[in-house]
């Protein structure tokens, strides 16, 4: 049971850490801004999300606090079970965090960051991250397939936009972890059809299309 608790705490700091931190008041003045840009006519979502609001802002701080934050409460450190690929990735973060930053490419860098915990549990989202193409897909053995009218077609996404559909697959699995293959197909049925994952494969249409 004491395990347990430190388990439970851990997660429930972890949450603090992120939420309490000056982030989430930058977010607002964001929102406000996307808020502006949406209600626009000169703009639509889906060009607010791929062009992206070019805001920066000093983050070092929240990134140091949330590294530290992680390495005192998640029990991999406890236990010395953290995964091989931690401090590069940690170095990585931090170093990548050290200038001003656009809120997107932060929240993302921090995403990278927490995946390499590769703990399912733990992860960051804000309403920057929530755009996601207007589909579904169904991941078999890696192979996305679009779901029509509830049915499964046999057409098989090789790319979408300009982005070919193995780099968004490439992308997603370094931002978001899985446990086993049934996650990471899950994974993929999800994220790739999320902007953010498309744009960093390569995308550069005006226009997002899905070639099968």
């Amino acid at each position: 049971m004491k395990s347990l608790r430190c388990f439970t705490v851990g997660l429930i700091v972890i949450c603090l850490v992120v939420s309490c931190s000056p982030i989430e008041q930058f977010d607002a003045q964001t929102n406000n801004e996307i808020s502006e840009l949406i209600s626009s006519p000169e703009h639509s979502v889906t060009e607010l999300e791929i062009t992206g609001v070019h805001l920066t802002y000093d983050y070092s701080g929240d990134a140091v606090y949330l590294v530290a934050s992680v390495e005192a409460v998640h029990p991999m450190f406890t236990l010395d079970e953290v995964p091989s690929g931690y401090w590069a990735a940690r170095s990585e973060y931090l170093e990548s965090t050290s200038a001003s930053l656009d809120l997107r490419v932060f929240r993302l860098e921090t995403q990278k960051y927490l995946a390499s915990l590769n703990d399912t549990h733990t992860g960051i989202s804000t309403p920057l991250s929530d755009f996601f193409l207007e589909c579904e897909f169904v991941s078999i053995d890696g192979d996305l397939h679009i779901i029509s009218n509830g049915r499964i077609t046999f057409d098989r996404v090789i790319s979408i936009g300009t982005a070919d559909i193995d780099l968004v697959k490439q992308q997603v699995d370094a931002y978001y972890p899985y446990v086993n293959d049934a996650a990471r197909q899950n994974n993929y049925a999800i994220y790739c059809r999320q902007h953010e994952m498309i744009r960093l494969a390569g995308y550069e249409a005006e226009v997002l299309s899905i070639s099968c």
